[in-house]
């Protein structure tokens, strides 16, 4: 009886952290690595994540990649992460990996292969910036790192300590 008990305590527990998770948005993102073509369950583990929705095909994506070079230098040692999403529209592994080939790309990049982590974020157009808090929730959005994207990522790494290593 107490076993039952227990397991029923423990199946509760997983719903309700599934249902928090739902809620805030604070699943993990389901995304592919183009490199060995493995799934990747992103976290939020860090203060503030700089997801990019990219496109190889997207000059303006292209061009704003230097600028994110010189800014997740700036900001890597206090918890910053930077994810390239890939969108799947004309974008396969194969083109992606070509592409970090002869392109300097900064932090990881992944490609929504089902389309999912852009629907779930409502993205239409390239670039789309979204940040997270280390929560999972978004806490700023733009088509570019000017405004309230820039403002948002320093306001959540400003605090000047190291982010602990895990």
């Amino acid at each position: 009886m107490r076993s039952r008990a227990v397991a029923a305590a423990g199946l509760f527990a997983v719903l309700a952290s599934a249902a928090v998770a739902a809620a805030t948005g604070a699943a993990p993102l389901r995304l592919v690595e183009p490199g060995d073509g493995r799934d990747v369950n992103l976290a939020f583990d860090v203060p503030a994540t700089h997801i990019v929705f990219f496109a190889t095909w997207c000059p303006p994506c292209v061009e704003e990649l230097e600028e994110l070079t010189r800014f997740a230098a700036r900001w890597e040692e206090r918890g910053y992460r930077l994810v390239l999403v890939a969108v799947r529209n004309r974008q396969s592994p194969e083109k992606l990996n070509a592409f970090s080939a002869r392109v300097s790309v900064p932090g990881r990049l992944f490609f929504d292969a089902d389309g999912s982590v852009q629907r779930r974020y409502d993205v239409v157009d390239l670039p789309t910036h979204v940040v997270l808090d280390s929560g999972g929730a978004e806490v700023a959005r733009g088509a570019g790192m000017g405004g309230s994207v820039a403002n948002a990522l320093a306001s959540l790494l400003a605090d000047g300590r190291p982010a602990r290593r895990r």
